[in-house]
């Protein structure tokens, strides 16, 4: 999940992010994965929510917004329990990126 955050990150901004939208589906399935592991770490949490949150930042016109209302992310992204500051805040960040995309009700 590092190199793919390592990825979006280099190509944000950039036309060259177009490279990634048939390979985010599979990206987020990755992070699906990490996050049901029940030995999952506290870093896996925070490098896939940030994952997340850099996917939904990079694509801010929605083409990718069906993958990110997603139920199971949904859920995941309203984590609670004992982190590390450092993993709140990237969780909440990644709340907040993707929020831009809730559904009106």
């Amino acid at each position: 999940m590092e190199a793919y955050t390592g990825i979006v990150a280099g190509f944000k901004g950039t036309p060259q992010i177009e490279l990634i939208l048939p390979h985010v589906q599979t990206i987020l399935e990755l992070v699906q994965k990490c996050l049901a592991d029940t030995e999952r770490t506290e870093g896996v949490i925070k490098v896939a929510v940030g994952l997340v949150g850099d996917l939904a930042d990079s694509f801010p016109n929605g083409q990718i917004k069906q993958l990110l209302l997603a139920d199971w992310l949904a859920s995941e992204l309203r984590m609670k329990g004992r982190m590390e500051p450092e993993t709140k805040r990237t969780l909440r960040w990644a709340r907040e990126v993707r929020g831009g995309l809730e559904p009106c009700p």
